[in-house]
């Protein structure tokens, strides 16, 4: 059998070749397309069964990628800004219906990106129904790894997802996923995280989302983005902070802020994401951050440290100075700074405000305290 448009779980997977055959009480089906190809066996609940299993095994799936949301849409700055839209509406699944099973896709894609090779076992019971052994390969280097869960029935459905990360290039993979990344390079040390949200894994919304996590990088670049990626870039506070720092440090930053460290602790509360600590260290600066980003309306508030090398500041005051220091010039700098490197206090501080998209950097002398997180 051949369908010109073949659609399931609400996806619509285009033209497919599907043949089916029935041995031993379970349906036995083949796909061959280009959205679609592989295999999928069907065991129905037999008497005394709690849930239907399905096994499959996907060369290639791909899935049409989603409209844009008129809110990501970059608008006028003349114009004032839309209201945020509201979430869609909170979905419980019924669980009693889901089955058991295990799924493998070796070719995972959205639209044009390639999401790599995915597998998870689905088991049902206790209140809930779990996606066990998660695991996601973007690309040879990267893997994350967990479980998910839905709980609950009706009104008081609940997913949670736990993921962990490890892999050497964890900017490339961001690349890959996003078309951009704020980030070169960048070996995981250290990436978790869990979210939840009420209802349905179909419920997903920034503005429900409630969870905690961290993330430890070692030996990359900050970089300039483009507009496609202004979202990530936004919510990680860097790529905006990165161009100010190279006003003030032009002669030693160039084209990108190396870190030898790159650490970021959070927690999310109904969409509003809340980072501290953020710190990057090179061996010249330390930079700190803390502050929000709220996801239903994509603002901004954070506050940022810079704290600069003695050695660092040196071609920079004798560039304001006239000229390059020398000999007791550059001894007199140093005495006259031992006392910032025992006691130091910020070389810079800035205040980021506006959107993921377009956000504001603000050199200050001071800096307001950042209002305590809620619990999530």
């Amino acid at each position: 059998m051949s369908a010109a448009k073949f659609k399931a779980a609400g996806t619509d997977f285009g033209a497919v070749a599907v043949s089916a055959q029935r041995r031993n009480g379970a349906y036995q089906l083949s796909f061959s397309g280009a959205a679609l190809a592989g295999t999928l066996a069907y065991q129905p609940a037999a008497s005394g069964q709690s849930a239907a299993k399905i096994d499959a095994k996907f060369t290639r799936v791909s899935v049409p990628e989603p409209p844009t949301e008129p809110s990501r849409v970059p608008r006028d700055k003349t114009q004032p800004a839309a209201p945020p839209a509201a979430p869609p509406p909170i979905h419980a699944w019924d669980l009693a219906q889901l089955p058991a099973g295990r799924i493998e896709i070796q070719e995972f894609r959205r639209g044009t990106q390639v999401l790599g090779a995915l597998s998870f076992d689905m088991q049902p019971g206790e209140g809930g129904w779990s996606l066990n052994a998660l695991n996601w390969r973007p690309n040879a280097d990267t893997q994350f790894t967990g479980r998910a869960r839905v709980q609950g029935q009706g009104a008081a459905q609940q997913t949670v997802l736990t993921l962990s990360a490890t892999g050497q290039h964890f900017g490339q993979t961001i690349k890959q996923l996003l078309g951009s990344s704020p980030i070169t390079g960048g070996a995981i040390d250290s990436l978790q995280l869990e979210l939840n949200w009420p209802g349905s894994p179909e419920s997903f919304a920034a503005a429900r989302l409630n969870g905690a996590g961290q993330v430890r990088l070692k030996g990359g670049q900050v970089n300039d983005v483009d507009p496609g990626a202004g979202r990530l870039a936004g919510l990680l506070s860097l790529s905006a902070i990165t161009k100010r720092l190279r006003l003030d440090f032009s002669d030693v930053l160039d084209k990108g802020l190396q870190f030898d460290e790159l650490n970021a602790d959070w927690v999310m509360h109904r969409g509003v994401l809340r980072v501290a600590p953020f710190e990057l260290k090179n061996a010249s600066l330390r930079m700190n951050a803390n502050g929000h980003t709220n996801l239903a309306d994509d603002s901004l508030d954070y506050r940022v440290r810079v704290y600069a090398d003695v050695g660092m500041l040196l071609p920079i005051i004798g560039t304001v100075a006239g000229g390059p220091l020398v000999g007791g010039a550059v001894l007199a700098v140093q005495q006259a700074l031992k006392s910032i490197d025992k006691n130091p206090s910020p070389t810079l501080m800035y205040q980021i405000t506006g959107t993921l998209d377009q956000p504001i950097v603000k050199s200050v002398s001071s800096l307001p305290d950042e209002p305590a997180a809620a619990t999530p």
